[in-house]
């Protein structure tokens, strides 16, 4: 148990200082990872009271998101997110059945696998309803990874097309 305690604390702290986008999760997950896979330190689980006390803390953050501001959106900002939403849900199912339908995954873990989520909040969706975590991990580590690393350079061309006058320090 204290492997594991430690593993996290030293991943989440080297990834956070490279500042690895979302370094105090991949970290980690990284670290512990790869530490398992090459069984250095055998984890065979995470203890029900860790896997608890993540998911709270998860929520308590994201509950913490909300304010007054949120519910004074306009109806155009409601009817637009809806509208996101929406989408969003849909092309998670049409994703979902095409990785469902190319690999071997069952249905359910390959939408979850496919829901544009974060990854940790898609992984403990996945154990709370006893899937593989490990397909979701791979599907949203590879996802995250491909919109770290293309993402910034669409924007970039796009913004220059476009004429943009004011470039954010994050897109050069």
């Amino acid at each position: 148990m204290l492997q594991f305690f430690l593993l996290t604390l030293l991943g989440g702290i080297v990834a956070i200082k490279l500042k690895i986008p979302g370094g105090g999760i991949i970290g980690p997950m990284i670290l512990v990872g790869i530490v398992q896979s090459t069984e250095w330190v055998v984890i065979e689980n995470v203890p029900r009271i860790i896997r608890w006390a993540s998911q709270s803390m998860l929520g308590v953050f994201i509950g913490l998101q909300f304010s007054r501001k949120v519910l004074k959106l306009s109806s155009k900002d409601i009817l637009s997110f809806s509208i996101v939403s929406f989408t969003s849900l849909v092309t998670s199912f049409l994703f979902g059945f095409m990785i469902y339908e190319l690999t071997s995954e069952p249905f359910v873990s390959a939408v979850i696998s496919a829901v544009p989520g974060s990854i940790a909040e898609m992984l403990m969706l996945a154990d709370s309803m006893n899937l593989n975590t490990q397909s979701v991990a791979v599907i949203h580590l590879l996802r995250f990874i491909l919109l770290l690393t293309i993402i910034p350079i669409i924007v970039t061309i796009v913004a220059n097309k476009l004429g943009s006058k004011s470039k954010s320090r994050d897109v050069t």
